[in-house]
């Protein structure tokens, strides 16, 4: 027999269980959730679905309002946003995935802006963007990686394998200031070896092998404010531009 002790702990732990609701049985007015004929703003979990029945998304809302985390995945399963909302708004970090699962952005928010560092990745993984935001405005260091590829040479030494990646493209690295480029923007070529050092087994022995990195500038491209401003005195711009004038001043 069923103690009714136990049947009624069954009964509490359901009734204080979020609710969840299908998109379709709320409207939206004024940027608030209300299930359909109803005055009170809805709490609990927004669930939609893609026509092939995957989860298309999964949001947790209070007052009408998304609160806490959310989730959106594409057709095939796989995750392609996660972040968390306060108020109706991004607050705190947000991750943002490719199709194929790998992670395409780290970004954190405060208040609906952008605040703190940013990254972006290519579609091999390889990073493509690093940048600060201050109250949704870019402000601080920057580093952009163009025509980013990796290459990998895998060789066999008696019975292992090993496998060297080496990354190659073109960075331009510089200093962002309430949204405009400031001070001296370095372009590079560069080739970098792996992360991690080389390495394999010969003979039972761990071998490792240093791999230089190299990087040749290209270009020095200075911005600023107006035609007396110094940028450094230990650097050689090929271009100064006037954010004032939107002109080329060299």
């Amino acid at each position: 027999m069923i103690k009714p002790l136990l049947i009624l702990s069954v009964i509490f732990i359901a009734s204080c269980s979020p609710k969840e609701v299908h998109l379709d049985q709320l409207v939206e007015r004024q940027d608030v959730f209300f299930e359909i004929n109803s005055e009170t703003p809805f709490t609990g979990t927004i669930v939609n679905y893609h026509e092939n029945g995957q989860l298309k998304s999964r949001s947790s809302v209070e007052n009408g309002k998304d609160n806490g985390r959310a989730d959106r995945y594409y057709e095939n399963g796989q995750l392609s946003m996660t972040g968390n909302f306060k108020n109706g708004v991004l607050d705190g970090l947000e991750e943002m995935y490719y199709r194929n699962g790998q992670l395409n952005s780290v970004r954190n928010f405060s208040n609906g802006y952008l605040d703190g560092l940013s990254t972006n990745y290519n579609e091999i993984g390889l990073l493509i963007a690093t940048e600060i935001y201050r109250e949704g405005t870019r402000n601080g260091s920057a580093e952009y990686y163009e025509d980013v590829e990796m290459v990998r040479d895998s060789v066999r030494i008696d019975t292992p394998e090993f496998a060297e990646y080496v990354e190659f493209g073109l960075l331009t690295k510089g200093n962002w200031q309430d949204g405009v480029q400031i001070g001296a923007w370095h372009s590079l070529e560069f080739n970098h070896g792996p992360v991690a050092n080389r390495e394999h087994i010969h003979n039972g022995v761990w071998e490792f092998y240093e791999v230089n990195s190299d990087e040749v500038e290209t270009q020095v491209m200075c911005f600023v404010r107006n035609k007396t401003a110094i940028v450094d005195g230990s650097t050689t711009c090929d271009s100064v531009f006037n954010q004032n004038t939107s002109q080329l001043i060299k």
